[in-house]
C-alpha cells in the first residue's frame, strides 16, 4: 500500500468513526462511541504498519522533541504563574483558592509525569 491509498483510507475511516460516534451520542450510548473510537484507532495503526515507505524520519522526531520541550516550558510557566496569582487574590474571592490549588497540583502532576518519562527515555536511549 502506498501513502496516497493510506491517506484515502484514513479519511474514509475517520468519516465513518465520526458518524458512528455521532449516532451513538444521539442514542446516548457512550460505550459504543468509545468502542468505535478504539476500533478505528486499531484499524489506522494496522493500515499504517502496511505502508511500504516509512512516513516518519529523524527530522520529524527532532521537531516533535523540540515542540514537546517548548510545550512543557510554556505550560509549566503559565500554570505556575496563574496559580500563584489566584492564590494571592484568594482573600478577595473565595473560589480563587480552590482554583489556584487545583492548577498548582495539576502543574506538579504534569511535571512529575514529564520527569518519569524523561528518566525512562534517558535510560532507554542511553
Amino acid at each position: 500500500m502506498n501513502e496516497k491509498t493510506y491517506s484515502t483510507l484514513r479519511k474514509i475511516l475517520v468519516t465513518i468513526v465520526g458518524a458512528g460516534v455521532a449516532i451513538s451520542v444521539i442514542f446516548e450510548n457512550l460505550i459504543i462511541a468509545f468502542a468505535i473510537i478504539i476500533f478505528g484507532m486499531a484499524i489506522i495503526v494496522t493500515l499504517k504498519n502496511k505502508i511500504r515507505k516509512k512516513i516518519e524520519d529523524e527530522r520529524v522526531y527532532t521537531i516533535a522533541q523540540k515542540a514537546s520541550m517548548r510545550t512543557v516550558q510554556i505550560f509549566g510557566s503559565c500554570i505556575a504563574t496563574i496559580s500563584i496569582l489566584l492564590l494571592v487574590f484568594r482573600n478577595q474571592y473565595s473560589d480563587f483558592e480552590l482554583i489556584g490549588s487545583i492548577l498548582a497540583y495539576t502543574g506538579c502532576g504534569f511535571l512529575l509525569i514529564y520527569g518519569v518519562f524523561y528518566s525512562y527515555y534517558y535510560k532507554e536511549l542511553s
